[in-house]
């Protein structure tokens, strides 16, 4: 339903099956902040946060 209005009002949307994905948990080692805000973990998030910007 959302996806439907989203594209309704132009907008390109793509599921993301996050259950399908490994995704760490934040380990607070601020890693993140000495990498340029790149977290350190090597998971599956290393590539669909930048299809958001």
């Amino acid at each position: 339903m959302f996806k439907k209005g989203a594209e309704a009002k132009g907008h390109q949307v793509e599921i993301v099956r996050i259950m399908e994905k490994n995704i760490g948990f934040c380990r607070a080692c601020d890693g993140c902040m000495r990498n340029g805000g790149i977290c350190v973990l090597k998971d599956d998030m290393a590539g669909p946060d930048e299809d958001f910007y």
